[in-house]
């Protein structure tokens, strides 16, 4: 070719999208200095403030991104203006006559991609549509737009086997050349700590929350701001993002830093920012990072060696920063705290981050050795160098697209031999029927989960014990109880004792309550795995055994049952049980006749025992044996010669066979309790009878 290649960049929306066609750019331009580029994103976009500092022509589309929620309205304002966008991109496109496409995702970059590929399919145009997907989840247009695409690299191994396409290559994540030099430029961090009079035994905490800043991570901060004022070793720099419709973060600051006392000497230490244009600087005189978890955050502090706390934001299409973030952790390079929302709080109110959580990790990253300052070479991860791969393998697919003849292989995927699959094994891309049947099978053989493990579980339960639909807050109430979750104790409580009566279809579909039968009766079940007893699980423990739903009830003297060292002589509850001795459900009989051989104190209470002794169902006969061996056990009923003989005359029912009768063993058990009781009742009689003799 005989004039220099011309590359259109598109993707935005949010800066972590434009951030790597920019070091895309950079590499190109390095290698081509003559190349000339154009970048096309979204009106009111990121690309607005960053993509002409860096030095580019930009052109905006009026495209915006799908709505949350069902508003038709809203959807069909997105898709007019995205057919207007794909209109203006064919003009575009047509002026600027490019030789090559590069998407770096977002909802900015779908309409000059389906432009340049409507162009190629009609022959009107000639050229490579090459694409990069940094997220570990891809979006869904990229995910289907990858089909069609040349090529595409992705950030992480793990997204190759999510997308439609063949031609997938691991080419990491670009990193600016600004940022991803800071390790070879040891005076910078010096230039930058003197050029903000910082001593070189302090701490630098480098806070921010993405080009539109985070409301979760400026309140969490602002929180702990009079903790860290103490520390007059450690100083903050905070950007916090541009205001977004009602919420303004300057105030918020101001009004924090009001009551404050000795605020002047604290703007020293604590310093903020909307918007830090020359991150590089921050970066490399930081001692720690918090921010969210999009993938040009982790992937910059992981090139750079910085430790993170991460603050990924929840609710988004596959809960992607969530898996950015695990993927982080797992490296040791980051802690993760997540947004949650309190079950019982109102429905509008904000996810924010647990203020304890946030200050307990925050404060023990601060401490630890890995958030002293090292040697950054000492700490950052091996990764590729994302823009010279993306730059070789788009040369290979250029000079094949415009044929250029060349001797040289195709580039290596980066996959060969790698475990694509390997994030199939993660608790995060499980499914969660997957999940559940997991944390079963650990509960059963007593494996604890790691620290990390149970921590995301606990994020997903919170989740989940949100959501409108029954089916996922019974989801949550399991989790809650499988990993043990006792803060959400209330919840659960509130559960079982609701009342609140459910939705007129609901009822006609045989449902009682808001919560449905199965909450309840899983929320017992947590209950009974969390073992905390006090009086407001006792209200609760009362209502289930009167809970229309027989499940509940059944469960309820389960849970008493393992639960009987904790309970200890309790009246009420003993009676509730006696009374679900009459059951029409055996299941509710059986585990009542249990419940009531480890709590009972009454022994007025033998007569119920021994009338179900000749039930005709052997679930209810066996546990009455067991009610009755532990009723001996425990000295609370005695019996007589001729009972014992009665017994001995019962036909035992039991059907079950694992791989012995169970009741034929519980028998054996009973027979040899007796014989022990027995031979104790008499030396009291006997003793009872010389006392007597005496006494006369």
């Amino acid at each position: 070719m005989d004039r220099p290649y011309r590359y259109l960049l598109t993707g935005g929306g949010t800066a972590g999208h434009v951030y790597p066609a920019l070091a895309l750019a950079e590499q190109i331009r390095e290698r081509e200095p003559e190349a000339q580029f154009l970048y096309v994103g979204a009106r009111g976009g990121a690309e607005e403030r960053v993509v002409p500092s860096a030095g580019y022509v930009l052109e905006t589309l009026p495209v915006r991104g799908l709505p949350a929620g069902r508003s038709i309205v809203r959807l069909a304002d997105v898709m007019l203006r995205l057919g207007q966008s794909v209109v203006r991109s064919f003009a575009i496109l047509s002026r600027f006559k490019p030789d090559v496409v590069v998407g770096t995702g977002g909802y900015a970059s779908s309409p000059v991609l389906l432009a340049a590929l409507i162009l190629r399919f009609a022959r009107l145009w000639k050229g490579v549509i090459a694409l990069h997907e940094q997220n570990i989840l891809p979006g869904r247009f990229n995910r289907w737009m990858s089909r069609w695409a040349d090529f595409t690299g992705v950030a992480f191994p793990d997204t190759a086997s999510l997308l439609e396409g063949k031609k997938i290559f691991w080419t990491g994540y670009p990193v600016r050349n600004a940022i991803r030099s800071i390790p070879e430029q040891g005076l910078l961090r010096e230039q930058a700590r003197k050029e903000f009079d910082i001593p070189d035994q302090a701490k630098v905490v480098l806070v921010f929350g993405g080009s539109t800043g985070a409301r979760t991570i400026n309140r969490a901060v602002l929180g702990t701001l009079p903790l860290l004022v103490r520390r007059t070793d450690l100083y903050i720099f905070h950007a916090t993002g541009h205001p977004q419709g009602d919420y303004d973060p300057e105030s918020e600051i101001l009004e924090a830093l009001s009551h404050l006392s000795g605020h002047e000497e604290l703007a020293l230490r604590y310093r903020w920012r909307r918007y830090f244009h020359d991150i590089q600087k921050f970066y490399a005189m930081a001692d720690l990072v918090v921010c969210r978890a999009g993938a040009g955050s982790i992937f910059e502090v992981a090139a750079l060696g910085i430790p993170a706390l991460l603050v990924p934001k929840a609710g988004l299409p596959g809960d992607h920063q969530i898996k950015n973030a695990r993927f982080l952790e797992r490296t040791g390079l980051a802690r993760i705290v997540y947004e949650r929302k309190d079950p019982l709080s109102p429905a509008t109110a904000p996810e924010k981050v647990d203020p304890e959580d946030f200050n307990r990790l925050l404060f023990t990253m601060i401490e630890s050795p890995a958030g002293r300052p090292l040697e950054r070479r000492e700490r950052r991860l091996e990764i590729p160098d994302g823009s010279r791969r993306f730059y070789e393998i788009l040369a290979h697919f250029r000079q094949r697209a415009f044929g250029v003849e060349t001797s040289a292989p195709p580039p290596p995927t980066g996959l060969e031999g790698a475990t694509a699959h390997r994030a199939l094994f993660r608790l995060e891309w499980w499914s969660l029927q997957k999940l559940l049947l997991f944390l079963e099978s650990q509960w059963t053989k007593s494996v604890p989960l790691t620290e990390e493990d149970r921590r995301y579980v606990e994020y997903l339960a919170d989740r989940l014990l949100c959501a409108r639909r029954w089916q996922e807050r019974n989801a949550g109430v399991k989790l809650a109880g499988l990993v043990r979750y006792e803060k959400r104790l209330p919840v659960l409580l509130q559960f079982i004792t609701d009342r609140t009566p459910a939705p007129r279809l609901q009822r006609l579909l045989g449902g009682d309550f808001v919560q449905v039968g199965f909450i309840r009766r899983n929320a017992v079940q947590a209950i009974r795995r969390i073992r905390r007893y006090d009086a407001e699980v006792r209200r609760a423990f009362l209502a289930a055994l009167t809970d229309p739903y027989y499940e509940v009830r059944s469960w309820a003297a389960r849970a008493m049952e393992s639960m009987a060292e904790e309970i200890g002589p309790d009246p009420e509850m003993e009676s509730l049980l006696r009374r679900n001795l009459r059951d029409r459900w055996f299941e509710v009989v059986a585990s009542s006749l249990d419940a009531l051989g480890r709590i009972a104190k009454d022994p007025s209470v033998l007569p119920e025992v021994e009338s179900l002794l000749e039930s005709k169902n052997g679930r209810v006969q066996h546990a009455a044996l067991r009610c009755l061996m532990h009723l001996i056990e425990r000295d609370v009923v005695r019996l007589s010669a001729e009972t014992r003989r009665w017994m001995n005359r019962i036909p035992m029912r039991g059907l079950d066979f694992s791989p012995q009768f169970p009741l034929k063993s519980t028998w054996e058990a009973f027979q040899k309790v007796l014989s022990q009781k027995s031979a104790v009742w008499e030396r009291k009689d006997e003793d009872v009878q010389e006392f007597e003799k005496q006494r006369l």
